[in-house]
């Protein structure tokens, strides 16, 4: 379990808790109403922990929409994420990609495992009182009571109850008819009927079910109590609302608690169960209470409707903020098909506003979503169909004058994620890597000096080596081994693929560099560069493409790093990151 699960069930949590206490406001206003309308109420309540509200905020994104009216809906989005969200969170945009955190210690992990043993004792207590009544029906005798569901007695010492959530059984235990005068027998069976009418055996083992998810919080224990009380209010009312008289109908459950005890389930609702003294209270001033007004009913489905809106009006509002961020950053037209000729390397083109890129799919995608100067060879996307590895090309224009780096990175996953239906995360686990750090005696190059590279014009690039400026290296870029105006960052990320692990930059250099290497490569054999488009396997020539760098520059590229620049690369564990691809199909027709 990660920091981020944690966060996300406190939030789930929080949000589960504030509804309750929405609930149980609406309950006090209720409380002169019939008991049936309080005990639904706290039905949802239960249900609402199953339920995160962040399923409804994804519905909400997932919507048609409309940029015009959305504006107007981020305010009431504001208010409602505030609220809802509490704790702090990742911010997962739709649409856009973020690591997940790393756990900061075992903490999360050992919460989760209390969290199973509490599970499994929650359900192996449930599964022993299960099998006692299992036990009474096995050992019990069939009575012919002329009702709709089969009666057994019992010699087992348990209440009247039902039995069963979906194929329900009356049990009644042994000798009761000698124990009640028959209008008090009647009585006891009409409040059963009433449990199997109302279905509240399966409405208690919904809530058994939130119970055994989230013991650990006290207020779904609390709610159990709300339920049980509720809905024996609810079959109190049914029984005189049928004729009952009220004080045979008392003295009847009186008489059962003098003999019999509780059952051991709360799916097995019997007569007995809630608070006794205000039960009788009750059915004595003849507790048959009116039921919902017309206008209550409306008021409680409007409410019920705003709570399904509220989350679903933040993930529209996250989407509308999304779309307007990238509204300035889009592509005008965009072409994509599959051209198993083309030569083209993936990555973004020179031309300003335009980009043309071919390769595997694959490649493409790991190039959109790689972190700032990630190698895009190095990760390979996990995942997804098989035609994922098939060669397409790309050609799209943009509106204004993007950067390469903005059409290559964020408007080309929106390019994606719209024309492939595309949809990934990142799966992080700890795994062998590479860790670079500075060497005793410190780095051996020295910060970028002033004059030694030329920013490019994104309007007129200026070549890498100008035949005005011999020595005018665009800043920020690559000749060979030499790096110019560079940051660590960057510096890491153009040498990691000649490295068989995952490079992390653990020197803490900050600013940025003029860096220069010297490497003499081994003999790896022929480049199998030419053959990459007469394989039928894009993805196998590019991975033997990558294997052959390694070769060349594996054993030197360590030492040179060490004795020219004071570098050292040592072995370790650490993140080793994966993107996954989750959901993808094949492009739209142009």
């Amino acid at each position: 379990m990660t920091s981020a699960a944690l966060v996300s069930l406190a939030n789930h949590l929080w949000q589960s808790t504030l509804f309750a206490a929405a609930v149980w406001l609406v309950t006090l206003l209720l409380r002169s109403n019939a008991a049936s309308v309080r005990h639904r109420l706290w039905l949802i309540a239960s249900v609402k922990f199953l339920v995160p509200f962040s399923l409804l905020v994804g519905l909400g994104a997932r919507l048609p929409l409309r940029t015009a009216p959305v504006a107007s809906l981020r305010p009431v989005s504001a208010v409602v994420n505030a609220v809802g969200t509490p704790f702090p969170t990742i911010n997962r945009a739709v649409g856009t990609l973020q690591p997940p955190e790393r756990p900061s210690s075992r903490v999360p992990n050992a919460l989760a495992v209390l969290w199973f043993c509490g599970f499994v004792g929650c359900i192996g207590w449930w599964f022993l009182g299960w099998q006692q009544l299992r036990r009474a029906l096995r050992r019990g005798v069939p009575l012919d009571l002329d009702i709709s569901i089969p009666t057994i007695s019992s010699n087992e010492p348990v209440e009247p109850g039902v039995f069963g959530v979906f194929r329900p059984v009356l049990l009644l235990p042994e000798g009761i008819a000698h124990q009640l005068t028959p209008d008090q027998l009647r009585a006891v069976v009409a409040h059963e009927m009433s449990h199997v009418r109302r279905r509240d055996n399966v409405a208690n083992a919904i809530h058994m079910l939130t119970e055994a998810l989230f013991w650990f919080h006290p207020l779904v224990w609390w709610i159990e109590h709300r339920l049980l009380d509720e809905q024996e209010l609810a079959c109190d009312e049914e029984v005189l609302r049928q004729g009952g008289d009220p004080q045979v109908y008392a003295e009847s459950i009186l008489r059962i608690c003098e003999f019999y005890v509780t059952s051991p389930l709360i799916c097995v609702p019997g007569i007995t169960g809630s608070d006794l003294k205000r039960r009788v209270r009750e059915i004595m001033r003849a507790g048959v209470k009116p039921r919902l007004s017309v206008t209550g009913r409306l008021l409680l489905y409007t409410a019920a409707l705003l709570v399904l809106v509220g989350p679903m009006v933040v993930g529209i509002a996250v989407r509308a903020q999304t779309t307007g961020t990238r509204g300035g950053q889009k592509f005008e037209v965009a072409t994509i098909k599959p051209d198993p000729k083309c030569s083209v390397s993936p990555g973004a083109g020179p031309t300003p506003g335009r980009i043309r890129m071919c390769g595997p799919l694959r490649v493409i995608i790991q190039g959109a979503y790689k972190r700032e100067y990630e190698n895009p060879f190095g990760a390979e996307a996990r995942g997804g169909p098989a035609w994922l590895d098939s060669v397409y090309e790309i050609v799209a224009k943009a509106e204004g004058t993007p950067s390469n780096e903005q059409m290559g990175g964020p408007m080309l996953r929106t390019l994606l994620e719209d024309r492939f239906r595309l949809k990934v995360h990142r799966d992080q686990k700890e795994v062998p890597v590479y860790f670079l750090t500075v060497a005793k005696g410190g780095p051996k190059f020295q910060p970028a000096k002033s004059g030694s590279c030329v920013t490019s014009d994104p309007n007129n690039p200026t070549p890498l080596l100008s035949p005005e400026k011999p020595h005018a290296h665009i800043c920020g870029t690559i000749w060979g081994f030499d790096m110019y105006s560079v940051t660590m960052t960057f510096f890491v990320g153009q040498i990691s693929h000649y490295f068989d692990r995952h490079l992390i930059d653990k020197t803490g250099l900050t600013g940025v560099f003029d860096i220069h290497m010297d490497l003499v490569p081994e003999d790896a054999g022929p480049s199998p560069l030419a053959s990459v488009e007469n394989r039928a396997d894009p993805m196998a020539s590019l991975r033997a493409v990558n294997s052959w760098q390694q070769q060349r520059y594996g054993g030197v590229i360590i030492p040179a790093l060490q004795n020219q620049l004071g570098l050292k690369v040592e072995s370790g564990k650490g993140p080793g990151d994966t993107l996954v691809i989750d959901h993808i199909e094949r492009p739209s027709p142009n």
